[in-house]
């Protein structure tokens, strides 16, 4: 029975790609990166929302502002570390393998 899964070594390192799942390790990490920043800009900006507007404390509580964040951070620096440490991985196979 044939798969309908794309195989492992055909993942996309150049050019436009919506599926995350279609990236090498390489891209993926600098997507967690540009998430990173734009999770970053959102998390600031409802921090200040919270300490200027005061309609907008309503919604929010600071613990629940703080706990999202750390949350966040914690699985943002989790996934920055696998992706770098298997883009590293994935490229010395490479090499490997140029060399034999």
């Amino acid at each position: 029975m044939k798969s309908n899964r794309l195989p492992r070594n055909n993942k996309t390192d150049k050019g436009f790609e919506i599926l995350y799942y279609n990236l090498s390790y390489r891209r993926k990490f600098i997507r967690t990166i540009w998430v990173g920043i734009f999770a970053a800009v959102v998390f600031l900006l409802i921090i200040v929302l919270k300490l200027f507007v005061p309609e907008f404390s309503k919604f929010f509580s600071w613990f629940a502002v703080v706990m999202c964040v750390v949350f966040f951070t914690v699985v943002f620096v989790v996934q920055l570390i696998y992706n770098y440490r298997m883009w590293k991985v994935e490229e010395n196979k490479s090499k490997d393998n140029k060399n034999k």
